[in-house]
């Protein structure tokens, strides 16, 4: 539900694939009013997906290389694109990119046709390593199509149980 937002609201479709996912642990940020789940859907394009010593997955923006990428859709406010730029340090760290998408499937009450609005569901926005930041190490690491609830609740490590955290680093 979108909660108490008034109709000319501004929202945004996000693709997400790692921690902001429903049952991770950044999904708090998606959790309130101002956003609403739509479905899920792949990436269009392969990229590779990996994950560093804190288990946090990372797309990095080297089309072709890769797997298409599995993860959920979102439609977010201004305000919580806001939140969620800052969250991913964007555009200093992570770049929100706008990439083509496919195998939508979307939850009750949306459809492509009504499309609630002026979302667009074919084209969403998704944090991304810029190419110009990935190391040819990190294009050496084993890619991943999916980051997983379980290999997340075992593997990944809070940032307060962090130590000399550096992002992206294999």
């Amino acid at each position: 539900v979108f909660g108490k937002m008034a109709a000319e609201t501004a929202f945004h479709v996000m693709f997400v694939y790692g921690t902001l996912k429903q049952g991770f642990h950044n999904h708090r940020l998606l959790d309130r009013d101002g956003v609403r789940f739509i479905g899920r859907a792949s990436t269009a394009n392969h990229y590779p997906m990996i994950t560093d010593s804190f288990y946090i997955p990372y797309v990095l923006n080297v089309p072709g290389k890769g797997n298409s990428i599995k993860g959920e859709l979102f439609a977010v406010s201004d305000a919580v694109l806001d939140d969620l730029d800052r969250l991913e340090n964007h555009p200093n760290w992570y770049k929100r990119e706008k990439i083509p998408i496919i195998d939508v499937t979307l939850d009750g009450g949306w459809s492509i046709d009504s499309q609630s609005g002026k979302l667009d569901l074919t084209s969403p926005w998704i944090y991304m390593i810029p190419a110009d930041r990935v190391k040819p190490e990190q294009l050496e690491q084993p890619f991943i199509d999916c980051y997983e609830a379980q290999d997340h609740m075992e593997k990944y490590v809070p940032r307060a149980k962090r130590s000399n955290f550096s992002p992206a680093q294999p």
